[in-house]
């Protein structure tokens, strides 16, 4: 089941990311304008086109293709370790879930990274940043491990008290 998220995930992430370059394309040519903007929720997001040659918030790395390969490797290898911990089978696909999730928006823009040495943003919030649906994937799944940790832990620490 979890092997269909992540495979919907990517194409998913895929689509939207040549559509948005072929639309803006389409009324820009070959170069990018900046007057093509498409206002969704008032002044405040937006569906532009940006290509992203770093990492988040355009902060710039070293060996960007290595690390990200390595990431992608640490993200599985974490995966496949801290699973056989969790005894619960509702924990299990919570785990399951948000690792394939993560990993399909680590592997979406991973793949553009290594073969195009870049990534298609399209999605402005206007004065934040802009982004794609793998960083949206990697993000909400991100913080939903957190927060499911963190409620763990405080369940750990209660039945430590009792």
């Amino acid at each position: 089941m979890f092997y269909w998220i992540f495979i919907t995930w990517i194409v998913l992430d895929a689509i939207t990311k040549y559509s948005a370059q072929q639309y803006f394309l389409s009324q820009c040519g070959w170069s990018l304008c900046n007057d093509h903007s498409i206002s969704l929720l008032w002044d405040f997001l937006y569906l532009d086109l940006h290509y992203n040659s770093w990492i988040a918030f355009g902060i710039q790395l070293p060996f960007l293709k290595v690390l990200t390969i390595a990431l992608i490797i640490c993200i599985y290898y974490y995966y496949r370790t801290e699973r056989n911990k969790e005894t619960d089978a509702y924990n299990k696909k919570i785990f399951d879930i948000s690792f394939w999730s993560i990993l399909a928006g680590a592997i979406g823009n991973g793949f553009e990274r290594i073969a195009y040495e870049q990534v298609i943003d399209f999605i402005w919030v206007k004065y934040f940043s802009i982004f794609n649906l793998a960083d949206i994937f990697i993000t909400l799944w991100a913080l939903w491990l957190i927060y499911y940790y963190y409620n763990k832990k405080e369940l750990c620490l209660l039945d430590q008290k009792e």
